[in-house]
């Protein structure tokens, strides 16, 4: 087991690793703030692929831009106050979409930490951690509910690095490489969480003829914990009972 106190890692030898740049898939899912309340506004979802559009969830009304050259079109998506805690077929959507992108990376990092390729989960360390605090909040706004994902997975900035420094980076991916059993162990995890995002979308965030009333992301909600405190390394860990896949 990794030498850490609450996610924070004791001194220790930190090994140079460079970063190796490549492609990565997940969406960009940045958290809005009110400047005077600090309650979450909005959580606003684009994609590097097709920069002109944005999604806007809420915990209330969302919202779908588009920009272009010659005009900035804008539709409202409403919501009914007393379903405003559910997730609507346009939560839904934009929620399994950012998923595909979520499965991409972690099927990626999986390869990456197998074969040792420290310097790609270098590369991806700090975006993963950004994307993981809107990750968040995105779900928070669409269940309207800051319950509804462990309070642990609520990734603080303290965890993630600022452009003009990578020790956080280096140090978490440098006690990777020198805990390979610690590996083992995150990799299994996110083969789960893998599995159990494919079983959200299936039955329920891609189901048309899904009950909004249903909840079908119990068994991620425990995958997604277990994965976050292997990755940060956030002790104690919980017992989880692994899913029965049939």
């Amino acid at each position: 087991m990794l030498l850490s106190v609450a996610g924070v890692f004791l001194p220790g030898v930190v090994a140079q690793i460079e970063r190796d740049p490549y492609p990565i898939p997940l969406a960009n899912v940045i958290p809005f703030f009110d400047r005077n309340t600090g309650r979450l506004d909005e959580v606003f979802i684009n994609y590097s692929s097709d920069a002109n559009k944005g999604w806007a969830i809420s915990d209330g009304d969302d919202r779908y831009i588009k920009d272009t050259r010659r005009m900035s079109r804008e539709h409202t998506h409403r919501e009914l106050m007393h379903v405003a805690n559910y997730i609507s077929p346009f939560e839904a959507e934009q929620l399994s979409k950012v998923c595909d992108t979520f499965v991409r990376t972690l099927v990626g990092l999986e390869k990456d930490l197998e074969r040792g390729r420290w310097g790609r989960c270098l590369y991806l360390d700090n975006h993963l951690a950004f994307f993981l605090r809107g990750f968040y909040y995105l779900i928070s706004a669409a269940r309207r509910s800051r319950d509804y994902l462990p309070e642990i997975t609520r990734i603080s900035e303290k965890i993630y690095d600022s452009p003009a420094d990578s020790t956080r980076s280096i140090r978490r991916i440098t006690n990777l490489k020198n805990h390979p059993e610690h590996v083992i162990k995150l990799r299994i995890s996110i083969r789960e969480l893998v599995y159990q995002i494919k079983q959200w979308q299936e039955k329920g965030l891609d189901n048309p003829k899904r009950d909004m009333w249903q909840d079908n992301s119990g068994n991620f909600v425990q995958a997604y914990e277990l994965f976050i405190r292997y990755y940060f390394n956030l002790v104690p860990l919980p017992e989880v009972k692994r899913s029965s896949r049939k």
